[in-house]
């Protein structure tokens, strides 16, 4: 779990946050207003989340022809939550996912997170509002 503060209240950086998820590459996600959560889940994707490769991302290990997060159909979960803070609101990120071979080889196994995504979405949400 990744993430920053943002210097503004929670309801101002809960407005922008459906939209960021858009700005990156992201599908719309699910809203939970509750608990301050917008998560996308188990959104099938494959080399790139926008203008990031998929490697840039995510680590899923390599093999012969190079990291496999840009080579396999990978499953992947975004989920942010916002939580108020002395210096604003606190956005936390939390990434998943899991990687299938496209050549109809058996096997799924799970990826871990550069901390990359977490860390645009908490950018994207310090630069306020596109005017």
């Amino acid at each position: 779990v990744e993430g920053g503060v943002v210097p503004a209240p929670r309801q101002e950086v809960w407005s922008r946050l459906p939209a960021v998820y858009g700005e990156l590459g992201l599908p719309e996600p699910a809203v939970d207003h509750s608990v301050w959560t917008v998560a996308v889940q188990n959104h099938t994707i494959m080399r790139r989340v926008g203008s990031e490769s998929m490697s840039g991302l995510i680590d899923c290990g390599r093999s012969m022809t190079g990291p496999n997060a840009d080579s396999h159909r990978i499953r992947l979960s975004v989920r942010t939550w916002l939580e108020p803070s002395a210096d604003g609101t606190e956005v936390r990120t939390r990434v998943e996912a899991v990687a299938t071979p496209v050549d109809g080889r058996a096997g799924s196994f799970t990826c871990s997170s550069r901390g990359r995504l977490e860390m645009l979405i908490a950018q994207a949400l310090s630069r306020g509002p596109a005017t």
